[in-house]
């Protein structure tokens, strides 16, 4: 190819250059015959990128000079292939891949003893796995799950219209004096996102009228929220304007972003709620999208490792036939039945998990509006509702009965609750009855903890010592924790009769 007198820019003269393609070798030659344009800012390729493009796609081009006096009259560039040298390697790998098992004999106990007296049996701890199991042994009494007080009764309002997105700015209130409550036996451990403050919060859902700030979050608008597999370190929350599936440490507030939990087309427009299922290691979350004829909800799955989101179904079966329904927020409790909140029809509702079938199990009895928040705990099987009252302009804390959707308020929430707005709301407390053990004086072990063997049995003697007790029945838990993940905590039922 030979370019004379070639123009590419507006300049008094024009170059005289060649291209030169050696069909034996595959070098390419660039020839410059003349290089001065007539113009000081243009000559010798100070106007130019010279170089090798490559096909869109192919990483392969090669950049000579780029606005710079790289070449001059009589001068030429010889690009000269190589050869690429190939290097292959092999090697072979063994991946000894195992775990423990836990096995425990008997499954419950049921023993008696005479007053004054002591009786023992044996507790076999088997690992049927092929990694040592390591463990070790405490108590819990079946009461322990009791509420320590009485609830309220939750006030009447009137529907309205329906918002998922944070309530406007409020007149703030004085200062209250919080309402007497009972004392809790213990408190139940939360975080959230404050719309109030644009902050993580962290706050007791048994006083939630004390909430307190351990971040602030910006920009992020995060309306869902949960922590996952018992690691309460880190929030997952999806923000509204951007899709992240991101993690917030509940420390410090600082962030870190997994990726885009993308929306399929048609499936919703805003994700609202998210959810963690521990009976079968899923994230669930729920979507919306609202147009000119309503409001539909979907049920999703999202991978917390990468944030992809597939489609389950629909929420259907729910809501208003006119507007549709809005389900803000989703939960699920530790035998992994879901629960929801819709927002269109102000109805507390059952989620079918496997297709988004819904059903509503009773009247919310107020004007549920704005963003909310939702989520068990499942030490005690308690479902908390962070709600925003449109009725009466103020955040609220409410317990629900899943089976029957009766609600108890708890108290308002924050100092000054019309301006606060949870969202993102996850309770951070463990499940089940081996959660949090205690002592159980009439119960005694020949050891508290130990390692067994892959394919070994390790013998504890369990004692049951009557001689501090009253006649009667008595019953507690025999709690091992182990290092097996699909088992963590194995708990054994204890009835002991005292004669």
């Amino acid at each position: 190819m030979s370019y004379r007198s070639h123009r590419r820019a507006p300049a008094p003269r024009r170059s005289v250059h060649a291209r030169l393609i050696y069909e034996g070798s595959n070098a390419i030659l660039f020839q410059y015959a003349d290089t001065d344009v007539g113009d000081p800012a243009r000559n010798d390729g100070i106007s130019a990128t010279i170089g090798l493009n490559a096909p869109p796609g192919v990483d392969a081009a090669l950049q000579y000079s780029y606005k710079s006096a790289s070449v001059g009259a009589g001068k030429a560039i010889l690009f000269s292939p190589t050869t690429p040298v190939a290097y292959t390697a092999s090697a072979g790998v063994v991946l000894d891949v195992g775990v423990p098992q836990i096995v425990v004999t008997p499954a419950q106990f049921d023993v008696g003893a005479a007053a004054g007296t002591s009786t023992s049996a044996t507790l076999d701890i088997g690992n049927v796995g092929n990694r040592p199991l390591t463990w070790n042994i405490a108590s819990f009494g079946t009461d322990a799950h009791l509420p320590a007080t009485s609830r309220y009764t939750v006030p009447l309002g009137d529907p309205a219209a329906t918002s998922a997105a944070p309530a406007p700015r409020r007149k703030p209130h004085p200062a209250r004096t919080p309402r007497a409550q009972a004392p809790q036996a213990e408190g139940v451990a939360a975080f959230a996102i404050d719309f109030g403050t644009s902050s993580l919060v962290s706050l007791d859902a048994t006083h939630p009228e004390t909430i307190t700030p351990v971040a602030g979050v910006g920009d992020l608008v995060l309306t869902a929220g949960e922590f996952a597999d018992e690691d309460f370190s880190k929030l997952y929350a999806i923000d509204h304007y951007s899709w992240h599936l991101l993690t917030l440490d509940t420390r410090d507030g600082s962030t870190d972003v997994i990726g885009t939990a993308v929306l399929e087309a048609g499936a919703g427009i805003d994700w609202a709620g998210l959810a963690w299922d521990a009976s079968t290691g899923t994230l669930y979350a729920s979507a919306y999208a609202q147009g000119r004829f309503g409001i539909d909800s979907y049920l999703y799955t999202i991978d917390p490792l990468t944030a992809t989101a597939t489609l389950v179904g629909r929420i259907g079966g729910i809501g208003d036939p006119a507007n549709g329904t809005l389900v803000v927020d989703i939960a699920v409790d530790a035998e992994g039945r879901m629960y929801g909140v819709d927002l269109v029809a102000d109805d507390f509702v059952a989620i079918d998990k496997a297709t988004g079938d819904a059903a509503v199990v009773a009247s919310l009895g107020f004007d549920a509006n704005f963003a909310q928040g939702l989520d068990f705990d499942d030490y005690s099987g308690t479902l908390y509702y962070a709600a925003f009252n449109n009725s009466v302009g103020e955040a609220q804390m409410y317990a629900i009965e899943p089976s029957t959707g009766a609600l108890t308020l708890v108290d308002a929430i924050g100092a000054d609750p019309t301006q606060s707005q949870l969202a993102a709301f996850a309770v951070a407390r463990l499940g089940g009855v081996c959660a949090y053990p205690d002592d159980v004086p009439w119960l005694t072990y020949s050891t508290t903890r130990g390692s067994t063997a892959a394919g070994a049995t390790t013998p504890v003697t369990v004692g049951f010592d009557a001689s501090s007790l009253a006649p009667g029945t008595y019953h507690a838990n025999v709690c091992v924790a182990n290092n097996d993940l699909a088992r963590r905590r194995v708990a054994v039922p204890v009835t002991f009769t005292v004669n």
